[in-house]
């Protein structure tokens, strides 16, 4: 569950939280009904910030502090920097995460063989190759411009495109960006 409590462009304070349906619990806002315009006034860079905090519980904390304007399409998402990859999911939080760290940099450790196991079952990554220091900003994009697909799909395809196609008009407008594997028939 994440959780951001802040006070919006107009000075008013605000609880959001997702996924949707934890709200009512905490007699807060959830998430999906709220646009971050709302929260930021991208003409007054500097003038609000947020704390936005990740799994509660665990106190994955983030300070967001307005910059500036930019440029981008809509619904498109895109990181300018970064430092450190992500933590690995479950990982206690930053203290859990931070002896998870020291355990995978130290193979004589009693529980790296654990830790290790943990990290490949959870990223796919292998604890020889972790780096806790690295930071992929392409891949941080990527990751970006598929959520921005997921959240905000393409529009749904035109009223001549269904009444061609009928019931399968609405398959194209959700089929992946890379297109559709279709299954080879022997020959």
């Amino acid at each position: 569950m994440e959780s951001v409590p802040c006070v919006d462009r107009h000075g008013l304070p605000r609880v959001i939280v997702g996924p949707d349906g934890e709200a009512e619990d905490l007699d807060a806002e959830q998430a999906s009904a709220v646009v971050l315009s709302e929260l930021l006034d991208a003409s007054k860079p500097g003038s609000a910030a947020f704390e936005y905090e990740y799994d509660l519980g665990d106190a994955w904390t983030h300070d967001v502090q307005l910059l500036g304007p930019t440029r981008l399409a809509a619904g498109e998402m895109t990181c300018l920097d970064g430092a450190g990859r992500g933590p690995v999911e479950d990982s206690g939080g930053p203290h859990g995460y931070r002896r998870f760290v020291q355990i995978l940099q130290d193979q004589g450790h009693a529980e790296h063989n654990d830790a290790s196991r943990y990290l490949h079952a959870m990223t796919g990554e292998f604890a020889f190759y972790f780096d806790a220091a690295a930071f992929d900003l392409d891949a941080a994009n990527r990751k970006l411009r598929l959520l921005s697909l997921r959240r905000w799909p393409s529009p749904s395809p035109t009223k001549s495109a269904t009444a061609c196609c009928g019931p399968s008009a609405g398959c194209w407008s959700r089929r992946p960006r890379t297109g559709w594997t279709l299954p080879r028939t022997a020959t």
